[in-house]
């Protein structure tokens, strides 16, 4: 028989089995169920008569789909590994089905970037120059190619509103991608100068990027000066450029228009309505990232994520920050450190927000990591393993399933994380 033992008020019980298996698979699963938050009287309701000369009937696919819901996936597995009646009433249900990571196969390069678009399809673009779409319907997905942009590397997008995408690549050119126009494909008139690195779309429908500048003033490095562009979607024109002082390598947009930049220098930007620009900065030295920040995600109640090549993720609070003049029409923006979140044994690539103040990263060591965020919080809750290579990008979908690009060729869409 199974013993469940209760750690502390609120705990979800702890099984143990008995040396020897039980005897009734039957009870295996009565005990489980009542184990994973299901009431006895709840339980029992479950449970279908039992005929006197019939063999022991199991727990129906909805009573287990609300077990598999109250647990993680990899609390799913060890649950399954107590015995072979738990194997089996587990790895049937709908609910594990659907928990159950799948590969996405169609790309010839490394997966760069990867978008959500409205109708929860996903979009790639990868170093083979595809821009692809996918449809995913269950733990089945159709793909469909949407553009090629031949030798050049997709090295990111941004879905709009109305379906369409707008890509950079390796040339610093901006396309705004559309399947269903003729042709599907758009350059944008202007380009960003040497070279881009992300875009995203703003409230109102323009977007922005951030790269570096042709160096007509001969003022920087031979890589040309960085900076922060607005975008005019509908005539592919440069708006605005914004000179910033260091090389910005990922971007995000805030609920309030604000734009976040994370710079390959240890340095987090805040670029306000008037284009001013502020410097995040911890209210203690050693808050700070002492790596490149490599991506960069907008959180509730106005913090912030930002992922580094120290290996850490850090969370930050806006809402408190203090604004400080350093002259020269520089700003600061002094932010407590709410949390570093170390676990990740290499730099961290890519972070995007999940439901319930939960967040998703992925890194260079090959793996994603689930982090609770929440005050108190801070932890690491799973870790999710089946890439070969490199995690570079993450998404969400709106049902909570994450998808990840990799520098192994594929996507992979992983279960609901509860």
């Amino acid at each position: 028989m199974l013993r469940i033992h209760y750690w502390g008020a609120g705990c979800y019980p702890f099984l143990m089995a008995d040396a020897e298996p039980p005897p009734n698979d039957h009870e295996d699963e009565l005990q489980l169920a009542l184990a994973l938050s299901l009431s006895e009287a709840e339980a029992a309701a479950a449970r279908p008569p039992r005929p006197e000369s019939a063999a022991s009937p199991r727990l129906p696919d909805d009573a287990w789909g609300v077990c598999a819901d109250s647990l993680l996936p990899h609390e799913l597995c060890r649950l399954a590994r107590v015995s072979q009646g738990l194997k089996r009433a587990i790895t049937s249900c709908r609910a594990y089905r659907y928990l159950r990571p799948f590969t996405l196969t169609g790309h010839a390069g490394a997966v760069l970037c990867v978008s959500v678009a409205p109708g929860s399809t996903i979009v790639s673009g990868s170093a083979d120059g595809w821009l692809k779409e996918w449809t995913v319907a269950g733990t089945q997905a159709t793909c469909q190619d949407i553009v090629q942009q031949r030798a050049r590397k997709i090295v990111c997008a941004a879905a709009l509103p109305d379906g369409s995408v707008v890509t950079g690549n390796q040339n610093s050119q901006l396309m705004l991608a559309d399947k269903a126009a003729d042709p599907p494909g758009r350059m944008f008139e202007d380009a960003h100068g040497r070279s881009i690195f992300d875009v995203a779309v703003r409230q109102d429908g323009s977007v922005v990027s951030v790269g570096m500048n042709d160096d007509t003033a001969g003022n920087w490095r031979d890589n040309g000066m960085p900076s922060l562009k607005v975008w005019d979607v509908a005539e592919g024109r440069c708006r605005i450029s914004i000179p910033v002082l260091a090389v910005p390598i990922c971007l995000a947009v805030l609920p309030d228009g604000r734009v976040l930049v994370g710079c390959s220098s240890p340095h987090i930007i805040v670029c306000d309505a008037t284009n001013t620009i502020h410097y995040l900065q911890g209210v203690l030295l050693q808050q700070n990232h002492t790596g490149g920040v490599n991506a960069v995600a907008s959180l509730p109640n106005e913090r912030v994520v930002s992922a580094s090549d120290d290996r850490t993720l850090r969370v930050w609070n806006l809402a408190s920050a203090i604004r400080l003049d350093l002259s020269n029409g520089r700003f600061a923006l002094k932010a407590q450190c709410l949390h570093t979140l170390q676990g990740h044994r290499s730099s961290v690539l890519c972070v995007a927000a999940l439901p319930r103040d939960r967040i998703v990263s992925g890194s260079r060591d090959k793996t994603l990591r689930v982090w609770d965020v929440t005050e108190g919080g801070g932890n690491c809750l799973q870790t999710m393993r089946g890439h070969t290579g490199w995690v570079n990008c993450v998404g969400v979908l709106p049902d909570g399933r994450v998808v990840s690009g990799s520098r192994d060729k594929t996507l992979k869409v992983w279960g609901c994380i509860k």
